[in-house]
């Protein structure tokens, strides 16, 4: 059996002439191919079910019994496309003179056609005949319903009919003949269009838990039905064994439901996930993923390994995902072009080479917004962050944060390792302990450059071994960091080659409206400051603050130690209307801004005095025991004193 849908069909000698809203009887009579005579449709006992037969013809060889819809054949028409995309067939082989249809929409018009053909050769031309359309029995919902809701959504309530979904992608109920057998196996009586509503079905809905530990022993092992000799669940998306590509492409809603113990094990092989790629109208919502176990190359995260365009809503996951190359992430190796994540929360050990996120491994240009990310991230190569592992070509990331504790060897930061190319953080946080082995680690950003930070702030703290070390971010290269604040201790390695500031290491870019308040510590020769470490000579530090403390760790010299900047190549007017304290920070010197008491940072409690140019929209100036803090963009004065 063979049941497709014509994408397009081959007619020049038989072409279908629309006209006046109808098919044109006039070109079929012109045809010379196989015609079949006395056509008849009758309905079947069961509803959605038609009988056709008709007369033998001499010569034919096979037969193509096809069915349109006419509500569906209007609609097309309307919209311009080809009619052939309301256009049905099964093909059979003579010498057949009947055909039961079934899973046709009860009590709708449809038009039955009947070709013949000589020899056939998959693409070739039939000579087309047809009755007056017939309207299908509309009795009760059809055994073989999979759509009982009539939502347009077929119902998954095992893993086996989740595994056979890769034979539809698209969520049509449609399946070719090479996976006809498989489809019917995992959903029973399965019949066409799987006996979804007059709209036709349009992806798929959970309505229970799953869980591949089927023997339920506790643990992935030869007894479980997609061990696969020890590599564990097939993603689904891969080609098929013609070479055919099956991304998947439709909605799968699971209404909150829990996918338990998922288990992949392909070292070798990249795109790794419980989906390998999803593309175009993909939507994927409210989803639990519990004690996930994923094992992949590149491009690897427990549900999908690359996302395009897709929409990946409301998902939960737990457990571990590794890699050996790049992108790795707790959810999606990849989030590309126009990819959506949000409302979604990993809680994933994960590890990798370059690109290692606690939810996404690479956001490329895609969006992330409510999002959050625990446990820990390890990273060989570098490039890791706690929630992303390198952000770019306008990307963003909004109303996110992170407590992931992330270590690995540059560009290492608690939300994102490296954020370049137009994009953007904004709202989000971060409080995990961020270290990097060899150069830039920041609270929450590694490494910024060419893209902006906004009302964002860190509170873990930056330690030991990298140079260009930062609260909020290790370094700025042609970036802006707008409204933000870091609270983290900072610790360089004490070689005398690093930046260490409480906000920003080592900055080539802007710094507007911040502030930093943790302790900065360094070693001889360090650049060392409250807020920044090393200012470059294009760089520029307007309206902002620093308090904490700041010391070197060893040695005596007192060189490019600041509080407010460590050194700074810039011209005077680079630095203005900024501040440190010099008694909280223990130092009477900087290389740029204005040293003020506590008192006299604490006073006045408005936009005036030394706070003349300080915006009060940004800026809450609490009483005269209190320092000024962020409240633009939802930022909380309270929670921040």
């Amino acid at each position: 059996m063979l049941i497709t849908k014509c994408a397009a069909i081959a007619i020049a000698a038989t072409l279908l002439v629309i006209a006046g809203g109808g098919l044109d009887r006039a070109a079929y009579a012109q045809t010379s191919l196989l015609k079949p005579q006395n056509i008849r449709a009758t309905n079947g006992t069961n509803p959605g079910e038609v009988t056709i037969t008709w007369d033998e013809v001499e010569g034919a060889k096979y037969y193509r019994i096809g069915w349109v819809q006419m509500d569906e054949y209007r609609a097309v028409m309307e919209a311009g496309r080809p009619w052939t995309d309301a256009f049905y067939h099964v093909d059979v082989q003579a010498p057949l003179t009947i055909r039961t249809i079934t899973g046709l929409s009860p009590g709708f018009e449809y038009l039955i056609l009947v070709g013949g053909q000589a020899n056939y050769n998959g693409e070739a031309d039939y000579g087309y005949a047809y009755p007056w359309p017939i309207t299908i029995n509309a009795f009760a919902v059809p055994v073989g319903d999979y759509d009982a809701d009539n939502d347009g959504l077929i119902e998954i309530t095992t893993v086996d009919q989740l595994d056979v979904i890769r034979y539809d992608t698209d969520g049509d109920g449609n399946v070719a003949d090479q996976h006809y057998v498989m489809y019917t196996q995992a959903f029973v009586d399965a019949v066409y269009d799987m006996g979804c509503g007059p709209g036709g079905c349009k992806g798929y809905e959970l309505t229970a838990d799953l869980d591949f530990d089927t023997n339920g022993n506790g643990q992935a092992d030869a007894g479980d039905t997609y061990w696969n000799g020890g590599k564990g669940w097939e993603p689904i998306g891969r080609p098929d064994n013609t070479g055919a590509q099956h991304r998947f492409r439709t909605a799968l809603y699971v209404n909150g439901h829990t996918v338990a113990h998922l288990y992949i094990n392909r070292p070798e092989e990249d795109y790794v996930g419980l989906f390998d790629r999803t593309v175009g109208d993909t939507v994927i919502k409210d989803l639990t993923l519990d004690d996930a176990n994923v094992t992949g190359r590149a491009n690897v995260g427990s549900l999908v390994g690359v996302n395009y365009d897709g929409e990946i809503r409301g998902i939960a996951v737990s457990g571990t995902v590794s890699g050996s190359g790049n992108s790795i992430g707790g959810l999606l190796g990849s989030n590309r072009e126009a990819g959506l994540v949000a409302d979604s929360h990993s809680t994933v050990s994960v590890s990798g080479d370059r690109g290692i996120g606690g939810l996404v491994g690479y956001n490329r240009g895609g969006s992330i917004s409510n999002a959050a990310a625990d446990g820990t991230v390890v990273s060989e190569g570098g490039y890791a962050g706690g929630l992303v592992g390198v952000q770019q070509e306008g990307g963003v990331i909004v109303d996110s944060r992170s407590a992931a504790s992330v270590s690995g060897d540059q560009r290492i930061g608690g939300l994102v390792g490296y954020v370049s190319r137009a994009s953007n953080v904004v709202r989000s946080h971060a409080s995990g302990p961020v270290a990097a082995s060899d150069d830039h680690a920041g609270g929450l950003v590694g490494r910024l450059s060419t893209s902006t930070v906004i009302a964002s702030y860190a509170t873990g703290t930056v330690t030991g071994t990298a140079q260009n070390a930062g609260g909020l971010v290790g370094a700025i290269r042609r970036g802006v960091v707008y409204g933000s604040f870091a609270t983290g201790d900072v610790a360089g390695r004490g070689s005398g080659e690093d930046a260490v500031g409480g906000l920003v290491g080592h900055n080539r870019g802007s710094i507007y409206r911040s502030y930093a308040t943790g302790g900065v510590s360094g070693g001889d020769g360090d650049q060392i400051g409250g807020l920044v470490g090393s200012n470059n000579d294009d760089a520029y530090i307007l309206l902002s603050y620093a308090r904490g403390r700041v010391s070197k760790a060893t040695g005596t010299a007192v060189a490019n130690v600041g509080g407010l900047v460590g050194s700074n190549a810039a011209q005077a007017d680079h630095i203005s209307a900024s501040y440190w304290d010099t008694q909280t920070s223990g130092q009477l010197v900087s290389a740029g801004g204005v040293g003020k008491t506590t008192a006299e940072l604490q006073t006045p409690t408005d936009n005036t005095g030394i706070f003349e140019h300080w915006d009060p929209v940004w800026w809450d100036f609490g009483t005269a025991s209190q320092y000024p803090v962020l409240r633009g963009a939802g930022l909380d004065p309270a929670a921040q004193r």
